[in-house]
C-alpha cells in the first residue's frame, strides 16, 4: 500500500479504539497539504480534543494550536512551553523555527524548507518580536 494509505488507515484505526492517550509519530509526514489539514481539524483538534495527544512532528505550522511544546535535541528536551514562549525564550527554538520558516540552515545559506511558508514566517517573525501579546492572534 502507498505510504498515504497506511497512514490514513493507521489514524482511523487509532480512532477507533477511542484511547484516552493519543500517540502520533508524525502524523503529517506522509499526507497531502489538504489531508493535512483535515487531520489536524477534524481528528486531532476535532474528534480528539478532549483526549491527551502526544504528536512528534517536524511540521511546524501547526504548533501555535498545542497546548505544549517539548523541544528535543539529541533526545533530551531542551525547551518546553507554547510556541510564542518558545520564540522567545530558547534561543535554540528560534534559530531552529528561523532555519524551517525562512529556509535557512545555521550558517545563513538559503534552502527550501519542508514548511516553508509566509504565513508561519509571519508568526514567527511577530511572536519573536514580543511585537503581540500572548494571547491576542497572530
Amino acid at each position: 500500500f502507498p505510504v498515504t494509505i497506511t497512514q490514513r488507515v493507521s489514524l482511523a484505526r487509532a480512532a477507533y479504539h477511542d484511547s484516552e492517550l493519543i500517540l502520533l509519530d508524525d502524523p503529517l509526514s506522509a499526507v497531502d497539504h489538504e489531508t493535512e489539514k483535515q487531520i489536524i481539524d477534524r481528528l486531532i483538534f476535532g474528534y480528539w480534543q478532549n483526549k491527551t495527544r502526544l504528536v512528534v512532528t517536524h511540521r511546524l505550522e501547526y504548533l501555535e494550536k498545542f497546548d505544549r511544546i517539548l523541544f528535543m535535541e539529541n533526545g533530551r528536551i531542551i525547551g518546553s512551553g507554547t510556541l510564542v514562549e518558545l520564540l522567545r525564550t530558547n534561543p535554540k527554538f528560534q534559530t531552529f523555527a528561523a532555519s524551517v520558516a525562512f529556509g535557512t540552515d545555521e550558517s545563513g545559506a538559503h534552502h527550501q524548507g519542508p514548511t516553508s511558508t509566509e504565513a508561519f514566517s509571519e508568526k514567527l517573525t511577530l511572536a519573536a518580536d514580543g511585537s503581540r501579546g500572548e494571547n491576542e492572534e497572530v
